[in-house]
C-alpha cells in the first residue's frame, strides 16, 4: 500500500564506466547515484560534469574516518554509517561547512569479514541515540538519521541492474 511516488531509487554505479552512467542519466529517471569509494565517485562526478547537476550522490561502502572530509565534498548522503566514532567525525566536519547530511545506519548481518557495518550486538550504541525532534542524531548537530523514511519490514526490495 505504498504510493510509488514516495519511492526513490539509488542507482548503484560501482564498477560501471562513466559512459554507462551518462547513458543512465539520459533516461531522465535517475536522481540518486550510489558509490562505494570516495575516489570513484569523485572521478565519475567530474566525468559527468554539468549533466549530473541535481544528482544526490550516496556513499554506500565503509567510510574510513580519514576520508570523511573528502567524502563530504563528493557525497550528499551517507548510507553506511557504521560507528559512533564516524558519526562524530562527520558531524565535526559538517559543522565547519554549515551543512547537514542525511545518513542511514548500516548493520552487519553476515559473518563475512569483507562486509562492514555495526555488529547487531552493538546496535545498542545507536538505539540509545534516539533522534531529536528535528531528526538529528543525538550527540550531533548535522547528521539527519533517516529513520522515518525506512519502509516497514517486508517492504524492502533489492534490485540489481547491470549496466
Amino acid at each position: 500500500g505504498r504510493d510509488p511516488a514516495e519511492v526513490e531509487l539509488v542507482a548503484v554505479t560501482k564498477k560501471a564506466r562513466p559512459e554507462a552512467l551518462l547513458e543512465l542519466l539520459g533516461s531522465g529517471r535517475v536522481k540518486h547515484v550510489g558509490e562505494n569509494r570516495v575516489q570513484d565517485a569523485a572521478a565519475k562526478r567530474k566525468a559527468v560534469g554539468s549533466r549530473g547537476s541535481g544528482l544526490v550522490w550516496h556513499m554506500l561502502g565503509h567510510l574510513q574516518r580519514n576520508k570523511s572530509r573528502q567524502a563530504l565534498e563528493v557525497f550528499g548522503a551517507v548510507d553506511s554509517l557504521d560507528s559512533l566514532a564516524l558519526a562524530a567525525k562527520l558531524d565535526g566536519e559538517l559543522a565547519d561547512t554549515g551543512r547537514t547530511m542525511p545518513v542511514l545506519v548500516q548493520v552487519k548481518l553476515t559473518e563475512r569479514e569483507t562486509q562492514s557495518g555495526l555488529e547487531p550486538e552493538n546496535q545498542i550504541d545507536f538505539s540509545a541515540q534516539k533522534p531529536h525532534g528535528d531528526g538529528t542524531l543525538i550527540g550531533t548537530q548535522n547528521l539527519i538519521l533517516l529513520v522515518n523514511k525506512l519502509p516497514a519490514a517486508g517492504q524492502v526490495v533489492a534490485v540489481e541492474v547491470e549496466i
